[in-house]
């Protein structure tokens, strides 16, 4: 029995929905009903979440003469406001800020990144598509603190500080 969870949208700030499922494998006219125990998901995604992809997963269905396979699904959180651009960024391990950027249409644009003092270090043109685009701007060799990344587009310029502690 294949147990697989449905691609579901929420807006920022909102707590998770009731998430749908799909089983495929049921035998002589059985459906649902025959569950003993109804699936559940796995997800890091909270009412607290930033706009962005989160896996799904099932879990824990059980019925009689049935074992389970799990399909994860993927749970989209838009911006609270969904005309805006919003920014996302981290350093990552190997030597760059990755930069998640969701728009409500597509733009074409520049990543900069300033230091605490405003010093320009870094830079990426970028086409944004619509949804979430990401991109990694090479930075080696910086320090621990707070970093401003911007991104400025035809259509809109999001900004955000980011703590880049190693």
């Amino acid at each position: 029995m294949q147990v697989i969870v449905v691609d579901t949208v929420k807006l920022e700030g909102q707590a998770n929905p009731a998430f749908r499922f799909i089983y495929n494998g049921f035998v002589l006219g059985e459906n649902e009903s025959v569950l003993s125990v109804l699936p559940t998901v796995a997800t890091s995604a909270n009412s607290n979440s930033t706009p962005g992809l989160y896996t799904i997963t099932p879990e824990s269905a059980d019925a009689a003469n049935y074992s389970f396979s799990y399909v994860a699904g993927r749970l989209t959180v838009l911006p609270a406001d969904s005309l805006a651009q919003t920014l996302t960024s981290y350093y990552n391990n190997n030597g760059g800020v990755v930069v998640k950027i969701y728009s409500h249409e597509p733009d074409f644009g520049r990543i900069k990144i300033y230091d605490a003092q405003g010093r320009y270090l870094a830079k990426k043109d970028i086409l944004v598509v619509k949804g979430f685009t990401v991109a990694t701007i090479p930075l080696n060799n910086i320090s621990n603190g707070f970093y401003v990344v911007s991104f400025g587009g035809k259509k809109a310029v999001t900004t955000k500080i980011i703590p880049i502690f190693k």
